[in-house]
């Protein structure tokens, strides 16, 4: 079923297509395959069966992420996507990434706990 051509796509380029061991490459996949799947909501190789799915890899054909969205983003996660993991963005390529630099996260400031005791649960008034 699909759920097991989710696992199928998200671990496929360690097990089936690289005939390699498991190396940082894989997690970038699979961080394309989700970053594609948050952009689009749609699996970037739909296949009905496992094989299918493999072949569609294979060829590294996609479709592009939908159009409000950069055209720097598409082409990160067709980078992630790629079926050869010595052409795949390393992390800190990612990290680096012009695209994603662009946003300014606000520091957080985070508040101490107010240490004063609360009641036991049981003796709350209901």
């Amino acid at each position: 079923g699909w759920q097991r051509q989710k696992l199928a796509l998200l671990i496929t380029p360690v097990l089936k297509l690289e005939n390699s061991k498991y190396d940082s490459k894989a997690d970038i996949w699979s961080l394309g395959v989700l970053a594609y799947e948050l952009a689009s909501l749609k699996m970037p190789f739909p296949a009905k069966t496992v094989n299918e799915l493999y072949a569609k890899i294979n060829k590294g054909k996609f479709n592009r992420i939908p159009s409000i969205y950069s055209e720097g983003l598409s082409i990160l996660i067709s980078d992630m996507l790629n079926p050869d993991p010595v052409k795949r963005p390393s992390s800190e390529a990612i990290v680096a990434c012009a695209v994603l630099n662009k946003f300014e996260v606000p520091s957080l400031t985070i508040k101490p706990l107010n240490r004063r005791k609360m009641p036991h649960p049981s003796i709350i008034e209901q």
